[in-house]
This record gives structure tokens, C-alpha cells and sequence, in this order.
């Protein structure tokens, strides 16, 4: 009798807990060279965008590669310049309000397009 209460306690605490995560929308960017600049950490595997127009403040922003996948189906791929506008992130030419952007991406699970290829990415956000 015990293990049933048990069982049943787990399933009903493991329901509210996935009702509580909230699900975001994802966003498929064509990536853009003129934007974007693709470095690699000093002494590790791992990559980081740098987006054109951020770091001008005391805080910057930057996309860190998460993974890689193949041949998906996205609905709509965006430019990345349309997203920066509608961002509104800009507050002069070619410079950015990092924590708006970074705001803005972050409502969203992101995929930099680039050929067949989506480099899932997730927004990084740091103080100097």
C-alpha cells in the first residue's frame, strides 16, 4: 500500500513540476557574416558569436553554440537584421543595447541557419 501512495505521489509531483516549465517558441536565424563573427574560447571546444554592435557598455552579449543539427524543417528562417530591429535594440547606427537584445533572444529556443546545417545557440549575457 505504501508503494502505491509512493508511486502515486511521484507521478502527481512530477506533473506540476512540468506544468510550471514554460515552453518558448523557436527561432531560426539565417546567419549573416556581415553580423555575426564565429570565435572559438581560448583552450576549449567550444564556439561563441560575437554580434556587430554589442560590447559598446559596461555589459555585452554574445551567442554560445549549444550543438549542431541536420536537416530540419523550419517554418520561417529570418534575417538576423530584422531581428535586431524588431528587437528594438538599437540606440544609434550600427550600436546595440546588449541587455535588450539579449532580452529579446532570450524568449526564445535559437538556430543560426546556415546552409542545411542549425547551430542551436543560447544567448549569453555578461558585465565587464
Amino acid at each position: 500500500m505504501k508503494k502505491v501512495i509512493f508511486i502515486i505521489y511521484c507521478f502527481f509531483a512530477s506533473s506540476i513540476i512540468l506544468a510550471q516549465q514554460k515552453k518558448r517558441d523557436t527561432l531560426f536565424i539565417k546567419y549573416d557574416n556581415s553580423l555575426l563573427t564565429k570565435k572559438q574560447l581560448r583552450g576549449e571546444k567550444t564556439y561563441i558569436y560575437v554580434i556587430k554592435g554589442t560590447g559598446n557598455q559596461k555589459d555585452f552579449v554574445y551567442l554560445l553554440e549549444e550543438g549542431m543539427c541536420f536537416n530540419l524543417k523550419p517554418k520561417n528562417v529570418k534575417k538576423f537584421k530584422t531581428i535586431l530591429k524588431k528587437s528594438n535594440a538599437y540606440y544609434k547606427k550600427d550600436k546595440l543595447y546588449d541587455w535588450k537584445l539579449a532580452e529579446y533572444l532570450g524568449k526564445y529556443v535559437v538556430f543560426l541557419v546556415k546552409g542545411n546545417k542549425y547551430i542551436k545557440v543560447v544567448v549569453v549575457e555578461g558585465i565587464e
